[in-house]
């Protein structure tokens, strides 16, 4: 008795239902003319587009190319100069002996470390402070720059702590890089 019930609503209901057909009817035909022929012309534009961005394709000349090129050569330099971890307490202790041999002392010195993922490097960050004399302080920025082991302040403020004295605090925060 319920099926008799049903039919009869979707007798008085004729013009929905057939309007639903008409919609999907055309829904499955735009899909089929349009949406068909578009993905396939974006396949071809992908495949195009990708073989434009491949470097060997591109003239050698060309001011994107050697920038790309100069971009490139400059990370692998720098990849070249990184020291292997294993190396790490030799930048500790090198570091350590730049700060003593300026006649400065710091309490402790807490490297974090932290794996750069884009270029699969290892960055080891320390924070600290230094009070010393304007000169010493300066002399102690001066070897860390020209130090070998690639140390890069990241981060660097003065004190001055008395008008009468000559002493400054250094808050300093320097990274080293390492394969």
């Amino acid at each position: 008795m319920e099926y008799d019930s049903i039919i009869g609503k979707l007798r008085y209901n004729k013009i929905f239902w057939s309007t639903c057909c008409v919609i999907l009817l055309l829904n499955l035909v735009f899909y089929a003319l349009i949406i068909k022929i578009q993905s396939k012309k974006i396949d071809e534009l992908r495949c195009l587009y990708a073989k434009a961005r491949n470097i060997g394709t591109f003239d050698k000349n060309d001011k994107t190319t050697k920038d790309i090129l100069a971009q490139k050569d400059a990370i692998q330099l720098f990849r070249d100069k990184l020291h292997n971890k294993s190396a790490f307490p030799d930048h500790v202790k090198e570091l350590y002996n730049a700060i003593n041999g300026q006649g400065l002392s710091i309490s402790t010195m807490t490297f974090k470390p932290e794996l750069v993922n884009n270029f699969s490097l290892w960055k080891y960050t320390t924070s600290f402070n230094v009070r010393g004399q304007y000169a010493k302080l300066k002399a102690l920025l001066a070897e860390i720059q020209e130090s070998p082991s690639l140390f890069c302040i990241e981060s660097l403020s003065f004190k001055n702590q008395s008008k009468n004295e000559e002493l400054v605090d250094l808050n300093l925060s320097i990274s080293t890089y390492l394969n």
